[in-house]
């Protein structure tokens, strides 16, 4: 069953933590033509200096892993 872990730097709001993991879920659901809520969704947050990007990127910078 397909499935989506979203990476980024901590500090969001609970409120924009819920919409990232409900963009990535309506994105698995478009794609792979899926039932509403029949796989996991998971955000990983981590501390400045345990999550390495690139430099040019934001604070807000994600790395979403979709597996199928």
């Amino acid at each position: 069953m397909p499935h989506a872990v979203v990476h980024r730097l901590s500090g969001a709001s609970p409120i924009d933590r819920r919409a990232i993991i409900e963009v990535a879920n309506r994105a698995l659901i478009g794609v792979f033509k899926m039932p509403e809520h029949a796989h996991p969704v998971r955000l990983c947050d981590y501390d400045v200096d345990a999550f390495l990007i690139p430099r040019q990127s934001s604070a807000a910078f994600m790395h979403i892993e979709a597996t199928v």
